[in-house]
């Protein structure tokens, strides 16, 4: 009996080896070809029409379907999206159009832009944003009036080119400004004449390479890449209400990425904000001082007040604090409400440091204040003093919580994440 059953052991054994070596080759090429990326938002996007996007849940998901013409880069200059050239004479912005498809493999023309730039303003579209925008063009009024269904002063003069004639007394700067806002993205009419009341739903096309798969109300969304074999190929938008349980599903590797308000940082514990990356924009955050001499502010260093507002891996421009900072003294740092990153900043010293107390208020009455002189230090973007100490404390820019195996990503102007832009850890 022993012996009859040596042979089938003993292939059972070879079976069980060769498993062993197949079945782990198959799961890697799988998790590195076809990984999905998890991500937060604060809310739940009302929309997904780019010209009616009012939130920033919604805005950031649909700068990664529509495209605008141009964008504006982390310096505020104008530089192509959809268009590759851009030049003014006179009243006339003459555009030519970079070689682009929509997600369906349409080609994009002049003639499709020209269209998609009147969609906005359409009474079933009813943009308020749109209507502001494109006010300076000739012929939006009579698209807002119902009288016409496209922009006279849109004239195509080939098939990657078009004219953009402006009214008399135009702001012409400020209105290539506004090519750049996600208000205006470029959505195939296509899409609406035929997915009607449903084409958020069925005809999502724009001209990026995702595609809507599923759509959970006031719970996720589900994108996949229409081109196979590159990676991520599939993005998976999840609402948190409660940005703590983001972050912390980013710190158990559910999520991969979630947006931090800055506020939140203090609240955060010493391990979760080891995930915690600064996306610089435009501008750097610097104390502003107006007063005495003396021999040091605090016993702590900027470098430590950096990373315990921001996270150990946020780089701080400054190492120690200037000697001419009057030291045991009372300070009051001043700064605009509005300006997340920098009441942030000043609420962490002021918790480091009993002697700090921190104002807020608007932007206007900032410069107001510091201009009449009746304020000595504020935190901010730009000097409002005529004589001051300047301390660079950290680069303006967005928080983000991020997996570790996440090796890159970029994010939009306005902090939204760019999906295109993802890498993995290799």
């Amino acid at each position: 009996m022993g012996k009859r059953l040596w042979p089938w052991i003993l292939v059972a054994f070879a079976l069980s080896i060769a498993l062993l070596i197949r079945v782990p080759s198959q799961s890697v090429t799988e998790r590195v070809t076809n990984r999905e990326f998890t991500l937060a938002i604060n809310q739940n996007p009302n929309t997904l029409d780019p010209a009616l996007a009012d939130n920033l849940a919604a805005s950031a998901i649909t700068q990664n379907i529509f495209q605008t013409l141009l964008q504006e880069s982390r310096g505020g200059e104008l530089i192509p999206d959809l268009a590759r050239t851009v030049t003014v004479q006179g009243r006339v912005i003459h555009v030519t159009l970079s070689r682009a498809e929509t997600t369906s493999g349409h080609r994009v023309s002049a003639s499709m832009v020209a269209e998609s730039l009147a969609r906005p303003l359409w009474s079933q579209v009813g943009s308020a944003a749109a209507r502001r925008l494109l006010s300076p063009i000739v012929g939006s009024g009579q698209v807002i009036a119902g009288s016409s269904r496209f922009l006279s002063g849109v004239v195509v003069t080939g098939s990657e080119s078009f004219n953009i004639d402006l009214s008399p007394g135009a702001n012409i700067s400020q209105f290539l400004h506004g090519l750049a806002s996600p208000s205006l993205a470029i959505v195939p009419i296509t899409d609406q004449s035929q997915g009607q009341a449903n084409w958020q739903f069925t005809n999502l096309i724009g001209t990026t390479p995702w595609i809507l798969k599923d759509w959970s109300l006031d719970s996720s969304l589900l994108f996949q890449r229409n081109r196979p074999g590159q990676d991520p190929s599939q993005i998976e938008v999840v609402v948190y209400q409660n940005q703590r349980q983001s972050v912390l599903s980013v710190v158990n590797g559910v999520l991969d990425a979630a947006p931090v308000n800055p506020g939140e940082v203090p609240t955060l514990k010493k391990r979760w904000r080891s995930y915690l990356r600064l996306f610089p924009t435009s501008g750097t955050l610097s104390l502003y001082y107006r007063g005495g001499r003396g021999s040091g502010y605090s016993a702590w260093s900027i470098r430590q007040w950096i990373r315990r507002a921001l996270g150990p891996h946020v780089t701080s421009l400054s190492s120690r604090w200037p000697s001419s900072l009057l030291r045991n003294r009372p300070m009051t740092v001043w700064v605009n409400a509005s300006d997340t990153l920098a009441v942030d900043l000043a609420q962490t010293l002021a918790a480091m440091e009993p002697l700090v107390s921190v104002h807020e208020t608007s932007g206007a009455r900032l410069t107001a204040l510091a201009a009449q002189g009746t304020i000595s230090a504020y935190i901010g973007r730009r000097n409002r003093f005529s004589h001051s100490l300047t301390v660079p404390l950290a680069h303006a820019g967005y928080l983000w919580a991020v997996s570790p195996s996440v090796a890159r990503m970029s994010i939009f102007s306005d902090g939204a994440l760019n999906w295109s832009s993802i890498q993995w850890q290799r």
